[in-house]
């Protein structure tokens, strides 16, 4: 299977070489350094306030009744 793979990247030339791939993967990430990373992130996150700045919409303050109310009558008092 792996060398199925390899003949297949090789025939397409999309693939790194295996000289490139032991460049780019000589180490495998420890779950030590991947949990670090993941910390790391975390704390960018929160320092730059990802999440602080959402707030929902919302009106600053709605009309009493009565406004509505005082509305539609000198509304009605307008000529069309």
């Amino acid at each position: 299977m792996e060398k199925a793979a390899a003949t297949a990247a090789e025939e397409c030339g999309c693939a790194p070489t295996a000289a490139e791939r032991g460049a780019l993967w000589r180490q495998p990430v420890s779950r030590r350094s991947a949990f670090g990373i993941g910390a790391l992130g975390v704390v960018a996150l929160a320092a730059f306030g990802v999440g602080s700045g959402v707030t929902a919409a919302h009106a600053a303050s709605y009309p009493s009744w009565d406004d509505v109310q005082r509305a539609k009558n000198n509304e009605g008092g307008q000529g069309r």
